[in-house]
């Protein structure tokens, strides 16, 4: 499939189907999103703006297992994490801060090798080329993560 084509069907998809938990773009990162699938050469296939939750660490590691007890795209108070705090479940609980994350299709090598000149002046020092089978495929983000227990089996 040419790279026209399946920026199309991405976009489409995206719109249509968004599979993130949020279920859409986020508020914060969605000029910069638009700005990438406006472009000739190049389309998002995954963003996030960064984000703060609480959520549990289920002993299988199962993603899908994991249960979000609290979630904030925007700087939170600490009233709106203590609540959360209340009653909490019987497994490990962790208070998770990440980074900004962009995942980007570029049309060649050339394209790729510039949006990561850009996003490394920009900051993002852990920006790389993760795929170049199918698609070549850019993942941009900081390195900037918290992850802390605040609860263990109660």
């Amino acid at each position: 499939m040419g790279f026209e084509l399946d920026k199309k069907n991405t976009i489409r998809k995206l719109q249509n189907l968004d599979k993130s938990k949020k279920g859409c773009v986020d508020e914060k990162i969605k000029d910069l999103v638009d700005f990438l699938n406006d472009s000739d050469d190049f389309y998002t296939t995954s963003s996030c703006s960064g984000r703060i939750m609480i959520l549990t660490d289920p002993a299988e590691k199962k993603k899908h297992e994991v249960k979000w007890l609290f979630s904030s795209h925007h700087p939170v108070k600490y009233q709106d994490i203590d609540r959360k705090l209340k009653n909490l479940p019987d497994d490990v609980v962790y208070f998770r801060m990440e980074a900004p994350i962009l995942h980007v299709c570029a049309r060649n090598m050339e394209k790729a090798d510039f949006l990561l000149d850009c996003a490394n002046q920009a900051g993002f020092r852990r920006a790389g080329i993760i795929t170049i089978s199918r698609r070549i495929i850019i993942e941009i983000f900081s390195t900037e993560r918290i992850d802390v227990p605040v609860s263990e089996n109660k």
